[in-house]
């Protein structure tokens, strides 16, 4: 059944600016372009608010809504430093460590990111442990390292965990233990970091810390090289040479499949061929992934945030009226689906200059936390079969979808 998206019911954006006012909001609105969010910023910086003080700091390392400046992006990191908040102290420490907006100075580098550790801060662990572990900041000190990536670790981050993993496997900071190696790989893989599950299908090769089993290495290997691996790709089609009934039964998608994190969504668009995803050029907030493909598709990836308790509907709508207003949408122009519980499209034609762009726009939520915005689309060059290709764009995409996984 095909359910009309409703843009005139969606005026709010996903972000209202009357609704939202923490400092992370000012923040991301002052990127955006929004001259009266920088000044709220500045306003609550200056009486003596830290987490604005931060977002300030972050504003001028960004040039969100000010010129670049890293010498007063410094101070105002500083100022939210020494009121003891935890992200600025483990910011301050990245800035003394290269140099931005304050002369290197690896001691003090090294005792903000540890007063920020000790705090409980997880990415300031993860650098400390980076830093005992290369030597460059401090003295080399495994055992360090390892106590610290084993604190980011258990925190759950991702790349942490990958690193630990690597720690256990090589006897680095710790006793080698396959075993440990194994399981750590294995939550940073699941958390999509390629790396993991490359090493954590070589495991599976071997068959040292985990099961022997070409079979998880193959899967893994294909979920890595379907978020656009090259690697991955190559150590799969070597595996499938000495596998091959395994490898017919787990053929790579002929479409368009991709695994994300951050939130953990999958993407499939049986009506797109498959793309190599990689980190969206574009330094703007929300944005998150972007590829390109054969016979003029290309693909992008936004994660809004979400104002609490969003649903997927209230996210589609929402987005669905931002696309009509930024391409100046009639109803009549668009075919709006309703494809699963929260997959909603928007297919539309878009004449620019002599070319025509086909845009699918698939839209959603997850867990009251993102809104997902995802823009597919196909440049077509004016020839016979444009009016073909225009109809069978309209008539597609009823399978598409965006789920959790």
């Amino acid at each position: 059944m095909r359910l009309l998206v409703a843009w005139a019911l969606a005026l709010a954006p996903i972000v209202s600016a009357a609704q939202s006012s923490s400092a992370l909001d000012l923040f991301n609105r002052a990127r955006a372009g929004d001259p009266a969010a920088i000044e709220k910023l500045r306003a609550a910086a200056e009486s003596g608010e830290a987490d604005s003080q931060f977002q300030l700091g972050r504003a001028y390392s960004h040039a969100a809504g000010v010129r670049r400046d890293d010498a007063e992006a410094a101070r105002w990191v500083e100022k939210a430093a020494t009121q003891g908040h935890a992200e600025a102290q483990s910011n301050l420490g990245y800035l003394y460590s290269a140099g931005l907006g304050v002369a290197r100075d690896s001691e003090k580098a090294i005792s903000w990111y540890t007063r920020a550790a000790e705090s409980g801060f997880a990415q300031a662990q993860f650098n400390l442990a980076l830093s005992y572990l290369d030597g460059k900041l401090a003295p080399k000190d495994e055992a360090r390292a390892f106590e610290w990536m084993h604190k980011a670790a258990a925190q759950g981050v991702a790349v942490a965990q990958a690193q630990l993993a690597t720690f256990y496997r090589r006897g680095v900071g710790t006793e080698k233990s396959m075993e440990q190696a194994g399981q750590w790989y294995r939550k940073a893989a699941d958390q999509g970091i390629d790396t993991a599950m490359i090493n954590l299908a070589i495991m599976h090769v071997i068959g040292e810390g985990v099961p022997r089993d070409p079979e998880q290495a193959l899967q893994w290997l294909k979920r890595a090289e379907m978020r656009g691996n090259a690697k991955a790709a190559a150590m799969r089609e070597e595996l499938c040479r000495g596998h091959r009934q395994l490898c017919d039964r787990q053929q790579v998608a002929d479409h368009f499949a991709f695994e994300m994190t951050d939130p953990n969504l999958r993407i499939v668009i049986p009506d797109a061929p498959p793309m190599h995803m990689g980190p969206h050029p574009l330094a703007q907030a929300h944005t998150r992934f972007m590829g390109s493909g054969t016979k003029g598709y290309s693909i992008s990836v936004l994660t809004p945030t979400a104002d609490a308790g969003m649903t997927a509907l209230d996210c589609a709508k929402s987005g669905s009226g931002e696309v009509a207003r930024r391409f100046g949408l009639k109803r009549e122009d668009v075919v709006a689906l309703r494809t699963n519980e929260t997959t909603f499209v928007m297919l539309f034609p878009l004449k620019v200059d002599a070319l025509v762009q086909l845009k699918a726009f698939l839209l959603s939520g997850h867990g009251g936390t993102h809104c997902v915005q995802v823009h597919l689309s196909r440049t077509l060059v004016p020839g016979d079969s444009t009016a073909e290709e225009i109809a069978a764009w309209m008539g597609g995409f009823r399978t598409a979808r965006i789920e959790a996984f």
